[in-house]
């Protein structure tokens, strides 16, 4: 028997968490909830998401008659800030020289897009960690 706990004080109270099991999405879980689920005995691999957060995959085995009990949590990320501080320095220096040098326009196509290509492509390699299954002995 899986069982999934949502019982947290890192997760948003309002937001459902999309259960997977073997890449399938099984169920949808709110907050400060406790769930169980009847597997058969064997290997699984289970995932929650959350919004944009994926957590890693994880590799379980269920045994027969025994109970495997996972919480879910939502890791606060200062490294985040300590990225984007300087990215953002890094690109209104850039919007300021261009401003200055072919104009207020050009600096606001530039500012736009940067920060588009920065927001993407922090969400496509960061989106994976914030959000953890731990293991729960009971």
């Amino acid at each position: 028997m899986l069982i999934i706990s949502t019982e947290s004080p890192t997760i948003i109270k309002t937001k459902m968490i999309y259960l997977y099991i073997n890449g399938v999405m099984v169920d949808k879980l709110k907050s400060k909830q406790v769930k169980k689920y009847d597997l058969e005995p064997g290997k699984y691999q289970i995932q929650v998401r959350l919004n944009f957060y994926v957590s890693e995959p994880k590799i379980i085995e269920i045994k027969p008659k025994k109970k495997v009990t996972y919480g879910i949590t939502l890791k606060s990320n200062w490294t985040l800030f300590t990225v984007i501080l300087p990215l953002m320095l890094l690109g209104a220096g850039i919007y300021y020289f261009l401003g200055k040098q072919f104009g207020s326009m050009i600096g606001y196509i530039f500012i736009v897009v940067y920060f588009c290509v920065v927001f993407y492509v922090n969400s496509r390699f960061n989106r994976k960690g914030y959000l953890e299954l731990n293991k729960i002995k009971r």
